[in-house]
């Protein structure tokens, strides 16, 4: 059974998240003048500091999980997105049980020669997405799948990676680009991008964050497939 799963994530939702994060902005070293740092402080600090709060959506150690995204084998995708009054715990843990529940009813309905007792999870920069989980599980007190990868788990063997498959250990490759190398439809062909999750959520467009990040679980697969020769390219 394949799984091929997507999430999205935005910065810490915690009171002060955002002073902490402008705490550790400082102007650049060449600024020594107190009027040449106030300076820089109302020209571009705030948006340094901004810029920073934002990054934390890349750092399961201050970022958080606002959707979840995937895909069994060859069955449609589903996505669950939380809503700004619900608790990141509660959130992943309910999907978390219900993903655990569908893998179970996929193993028993069907079986599964290769993999009889879990799954393979496929992702792009599978590495970030399945570690993002594991850490936010780890912080939030939260026991994963027990067939969920280890942070210590290897690419290629116990899960997939379309990113690496492409680009090898040492390179990357967006999903956007490497969609439009296997002519597939991008994710990101409707306009909207990674850089928007957190807007989306913010003005409570859920129906169109679940769109989006069930589109990136669609490309990912039809990747997946294109990559191992199971799916011929367009003519």
């Amino acid at each position: 059974m394949r799984l091929y799963f997507d999430i999205e994530t935005i910065p810490s939702q915690h009171t002060e998240a955002r002073s902490i994060a402008r705490a550790g902005v400082k102007p650049p070293g060449n600024y020594k003048k107190a009027d040449s740092i106030a300076a820089w402080w109302e020209e571009q600090g705030e948006q340094a500091a901004m810029d920073a709060y934002l990054k934390g959506a890349l750092d399961a150690a201050e970022g958080e999980i606002v959707a979840f995204s995937y895909a069994l084998d060859e069955q449609p995708p589903v996505a669950y997105v939380r809503s700004r009054n619900e608790p990141e715990t509660d959130f992943l843990r309910d999907v978390l049980g219900k993903l655990a529940d569908a893998v179970d009813e996929q193993l028993n309905r069907y079986g599964d020669a290769r993999f009889p007792e879990s799954p393979y999870l496929i992702a792009h920069n599978a590495m970030f997405d399945l570690g993002f989980v594991r850490r936010r599980c780890m912080a939030l007190g939260i026991q994963p799948p027990t067939w969920w990868p280890s942070l210590f788990d290897r690419d290629g063997r116990d899960y997939g990676d379309t990113m690496t498959a492409w680009a090898g250990p040492r390179e990357r490759i967006s999903l956007d680009r490497l969609c439009r190398a296997l002519g597939i439809q991008s994710p990101k062909a409707e306009g909207v991008n990674g850089s928007d999750v957190f807007e989306l959520w913010q003005a409570e467009r859920y129906a169109d964050l679940a769109r989006y990040n069930m589109r990136d679980v669609l490309a990912t697969r039809a990747c997946w497939l294109r990559m191992t020769f199971e799916q011929e390219a367009a003519a």
